[in-house]
């Protein structure tokens, strides 16, 4: 890791907050929206004003513009110029939004809800904070007024000298501040997905899927709804065990060397576009093949759910296989079922199948050595009827009964 890739620093909370309003931090459409609760938003002004630690910022800075990125607390701030680099907050947005929030509730913002709760005072004579709506405006001074010095003059008139050095001591301590800060550089975007999830202290792990969706997400068009249609398209047909993360393989297989889903923030986002209207029409090629060729109507008596990912590779490459093609299909289905080819080991068979599975798009003679070795011992161990040996014996059942 080279020390150039992470900066940290220490910058006042007025140098923090005027790189937000100049649009210089973003929020990244992959982090959650803010929930901290008014509890919580007093605890941070007080535990700053007391000079206690509040955990650091983890900012991403990058001149790869997201498609879709938030501003902090909903604010309408300015956009940045093409070549000037942004930083994204991966960690510390709850605190960021917090202090952006009450020294710029009257801002301009597409939340008005979230801006008054953002609405927080200060009483001089008790030094404590008070939301507005219940201080008194004689007695107490508005956050968003201290770091103002125009503001800040006039209100202090109306406080006698010993609650103007309190109003005094509250303004130093906020702005000289210092909050700790950690930039990263030079990171793929693989890099800062991993970073994100290993750090995210938000106590919920966010997918991979949610994490790409800010990388690909248009007017036209969200990854998250384009692969949530598919899982409910493929439910109504009987294939409900389908899950994201299968999903997520299959496509990884199109325009990856790969399975892993972490290895599709490195794809461009328009292939990536591209690959999902591809693998919607693969999967249901797949789907129409294990129905009509192997009368498998539901995904529970797939032997092994990572099955569809060769599957699908192939419809993806061979929309139309020949007579051939589909016997060769057949064989391979059957010899992975039977010799349990995927019980162990699997993500190193998948990928060999993968290659096969391109051959034999091109060839339909691939399957045709395929050596089925089954063990003997297969059907004498307990029979369940969700294990694979049951699956696949109930299926080969059914392919080779008439009607």
């Amino acid at each position: 890791m080279s020390a150039h890739k992470i900066t940290p620093t220490n910058p006042r909370i007025s140098w923090l907050l005027g790189e937000v309003s100049g649009g210089n931090i973003k929020i990244p459409n992959f982090q959650r929206e803010y929930v901290w609760e008014d509890e919580q938003i007093m605890s941070l002004l007080d535990s700053i004003y007391m000079g206690y630690p509040v955990g650091s910022l983890l900012l991403w800075s990058t001149k790869e513009k997201l498609n879709h990125e938030r501003n902090v607390g909903g604010f309408s701030l300015p956009g940045t110029s093409v070549d000037y680099p942004v930083n994204y907050v991966l960690d510390g947005q709850q605190r960021l939004t917090t202090l952006y929030g009450v020294f710029n509730s009257d801002a301009k913002t597409d939340d008005p809800v979230l801006a008054a709760r953002f609405n927080v005072c200060f009483v001089p004579s008790k030094k404590s904070f008070v939301h507005a709506s219940a201080a008194d405006p004689k007695t107490s001074i508005n956050l968003r007024e201290i770091l103002d010095t125009t503001k800040l003059l006039k209100s202090l008139t109306r406080f006698n000298q010993t609650h103007q050095d309190v109003v005094g001591d509250l303004v130093e301590k906020f702005k000289d501040y210092e909050f700790p800060v950690v930039t990263i550089r030079d990171r793929t975007n693989q890099e800062v997905c991993r970073i994100f999830q290993r750090i995210n202290s938000s106590g919920t792990s966010l997918s991979t899927l949610e994490l790409l969706a800010a990388w690909t997400w248009s007017d036209q068009f969200d990854l998250r709804t384009e692969i949530g249609n598919l899982i409910d398209k493929l439910s109504d047909n009987g294939y409900d065990g389908v899950d994201e993360t299968l999903v997520m393989r299959c496509l990884a297989s199109l325009v990856t060397s790969g399975i892993e889903p972490d290895a599709l923030v490195d794809v461009d986002p328009s292939d990536l576009v591209t690959a999902m209207h591809k693998m919607s029409k693969a999967v249901d090629g797949a789907i129409d093949f294990l129905a009509r060729e192997l009368r498998i109507l539901n995904f529970v008596y797939v032997p092994f759910p990572i099955m569809l990912v060769p599957l699908v590779k192939f419809f993806s490459l061979k929309s139309k296989p020949t007579a051939a093609q589909r016997v060769g299909l057949k064989r391979w289905f059957w010899h992975c079922a039977f010799t349990q080819r995927y019980k162990a080991g699997t993500n190193a068979f998948v990928m060999e199948d993968i290659s096969f599975m391109v051959k034999h798009s091109k060839d339909d003679a691939t399957f045709n050595k395929l050596e089925a070795k089954v063990d003997s011992a297969l059907f004498k161990k307990t029979w369940r009827i969700n294990s694979t040996a049951a699956k696949a014996y109930d299926m080969h059942a059914c392919a080779i009964l008439p009607g």
